[in-house]
């Protein structure tokens, strides 16, 4: 009894409080942990209605939305090889190589007969024109040259630059940050509110209707988020159509881009060539607007919806669904707007 004093109960009553601490610490973690799994594990296993809706969740606030447009914007060109949407073209460069010859070829030819005209009409307006005056003429002329030999590499390093731009914005940590616990949240609030974890205490038919609830409960869900889930989807068909159609144009501007880069006048700062590379930016630019505007209406539509499940009334409830669905047909007008948004920025609207 005195070994058993001395060893154990002093001791333990000596540093009861740690003992103490340390137990209901374990005990609390374990119920942590236990709860997460066990709510967690109920809405991936949620089936009918129910799993329907948490799978429109994910669509609408766009679970993997921008890392599939930043996949489909991220367009590379080096080594003779054109990477876009993570696809490899090593034909479409040969082709596309060959052509920027053809336009090339045009584009020299138009440079000498603009060239030419400018000189003809400078002696015509001045019967001397000054050293000064042919000096500026002549340096026109070979950066002229040299830029329409190397206009193809230029459009594609433009475009290039705004992919390290895009890259770089969604590294951020502001807008990287992971939003699957708001998203959780938001599920389980739904999980709980359609009475998914609750049984019924009424034998047999308590059963009948414990095993309806994923079909019934959601119904409410299903009526009030089908508009917003149909304009998410047709806001992901129309960003891809947008990020593809962005890619053909980079391809197409700068295969013609030697005819662009000819015309500059005796002004070059309000020449149409440089109306022609501001064009090349701003197509270029309008890849990381896309990502932003994405973006922002991501965290718009969580707000929104976060805040009406956090009350749970009726009206509050509708008016989200509605707001989001606004917001939803906002991100397709910026979206389709992007390369005007980025003309703006570079004031050439």
């Amino acid at each position: 009894m005195k070994y058993v004093k001395q060893h154990i109960i002093y001791p333990f009553l000596y540093y009861r409080k740690s003992i103490l601490s340390v137990v209901f610490g374990c005990i609390l973690a374990l119920w942590l942990i236990v709860y997460c799994d066990v709510t967690q594990a109920q809405i991936d296993a949620a089936g009918g209605l129910a799993g329907v809706i948490f799978s429109w969740i994910d669509e609408i606030f766009g679970v993997g939305s921008l890392d599939e447009a930043k996949e489909l914007l991220n367009i590379t060109f080096q080594n003779g090889t054109i990477e876009a949407g993570g696809y490899t073209f090593t034909t479409l460069s040969a082709v596309i190589t060959k052509a920027s010859r053809v336009f090339k070829n045009l584009g020299v030819m138009m440079l000498f007969v603009f060239f030419g005209v400018n000189f003809m009409e400078g002696i015509t307006m001045h019967t001397q024109m000054i050293a000064e005056q042919i000096v500026r003429r002549f340096v026109f002329l070979i950066v002229g040259l040299i830029l329409i030999g190397n206009a193809l590499d230029l459009t594609f390093g433009i475009a290039n630059i705004f992919t390290v731009v895009s890259e770089r914005m969604l590294s951020a940590p502001s807008l990287d940050r992971d939003v699957s616990s708001q998203i959780f949240s938001l599920k389980q609030s739904m999980y709980m509110d359609m009475g998914l974890d609750e049984e019924s205490t009424v034998p047999i038919v308590g059963g009948m209707i414990d095993a309806m609830k994923p079909y019934t409960a959601p119904l409410k869900y299903v009526l009030e988020m089908l508009i917003p889930y149909l304009l998410s989807k047709l806001a992901n068909v129309i960003v891809s159509v947008v990020c593809w159609t962005r890619f053909v144009q980079i391809l197409i501007m700068g295969v013609v881009s030697p005819v662009t880069l000819c015309d500059f006048g005796d002004h070059p700062s309000q020449s149409n060539a440089m109306r022609g590379a501001k064009n090349i930016v701003a197509l270029s630019f309008s890849g990381p607007l896309i990502l932003l505007s994405m973006f922002i209406c991501r965290e718009i539509q969580l707000q929104i919806m976060t805040s009406a499940t956090a009350s749970l009334t009726a009206s509050s409830y509708v008016g989200a669904i509605w707001s989001m669905s606004v917001i939803a047909i906002v991100q397709i007008s910026l979206v389709t707007r992007s390369t005007n948004l980025a003309k703006q920025a570079l004031g050439m609207a």
